[in-house]
């Protein structure tokens, strides 16, 4: 069972926004099962293997949620991000001893791996809650 058909059978919770989400993630597998979990409850996913990537994409998107991994590079993303005046609600995922430095980084939560689809759709939800308020 994947992710995305794992969704298919979960009970529905609150409503969930149409937020537009940008996915920065290294590890192609984990990049496909996150986006297809959030494409599957309804957000708009726009995923990208590293931070350059992201910040070529992140004007069109106009995220209203960033996701992304632990590497320095995407930590740097978070702050070059915040530098430009680009306010997203970031959400950091890294190993339980990466959390300090997610949230040095910038990042507004973090969540540590291994984790279900269900927590990550619950943390993407409340973040984008305030944009689609």
């Amino acid at each position: 069972m994947t992710v995305a058909t794992a969704l298919l059978d979960r009970p529905a919770a609150r409503p969930r926004p149409a937020a537009r989400v940008l996915l920065v993630d290294g590890d192609g597998d984990d990049r496909r099962a996150k986006a297809a979990a959030m494409r599957v409850a309804g957000w708009h996913v726009t995923a990208v293997p590293g931070p350059a990537q992201a910040l070529a994409v992140v004007g069109a998107v106009r995220p209203d949620v960033l996701i992304t991994d632990m590497s320095r590079d995407a930590l740097e993303l978070v702050q070059v991000l915040r530098v430009r005046g680009v306010d997203v609600p970031t959400l950091a995922v890294g190993s339980r001893t990466d959390r300090v430095a997610a949230y040095q980084a910038g990042a507004d939560a973090f969540l540590a791996v291994p984790f279900g689809p269900t927590e990550l759709l619950d943390r993407v939800a409340d973040l984008a809650a305030p944009a689609s308020a």
